[in-house]
């Protein structure tokens, strides 16, 4: 009877609810059933509440996804920079190995001119002038 009085006299009103809100569980003989409503009677007060609570949490869901974005933007920029960092090490150390191995190739060839004078030289060159000279076994004889 109330519920009657309260909307003749316009206390109650009939409003569209929400998709979050469209399903009612109920138990019925001992099984839970879920329906499903379009429209629910309720106060203005609570009306305007509902469209007040689901615009807030319209706001915090946009406001989850833009820092989820934010978060996914930024990951994304620290991984660029990360690979350009990489990118840079490797370039470093592709010339260290390069001018490590040009000092290597000319420390090499300096051995080489070193070895092929040393095989240049007379035989005699080296050693000391007493060790040299033709002694009298070695001069032969004029007579």
């Amino acid at each position: 009877m109330r519920f009657v009085r309260w909307a003749l006299h316009g206390q109650l009103v009939s409003v569209e609810s929400y998709p979050r809100y469209r399903r009612v569980y109920r138990t019925v003989d001992d099984k839970q059933l879920r329906f499903r409503r379009n429209r629910w009677w309720t106060s203005l007060q609570s009306a305007d509440a509902q469209t007040k609570h689901e615009l807030m949490r319209q706001r915090q869901e946009a406001a989850k996804k833009e820092r989820e974005e934010a978060e996914k933007q930024r990951q994304k920029e620290l991984q660029e920079q990360e690979r350009v960092r990489r990118a840079e090490e490797e370039e470093r150390l592709r010339e260290e190995r390069e001018e490590r191995a040009e000092i290597a190739w000319q420390e090499t060839q300096g051995r080489w001119a070193k070895a092929y004078a040393r095989r240049a030289e007379p035989p005699s060159a080296g050693l000391a002038p007493s060790a040299t000279a033709p002694g009298p076994a070695t001069v032969p004889s004029s007579r």
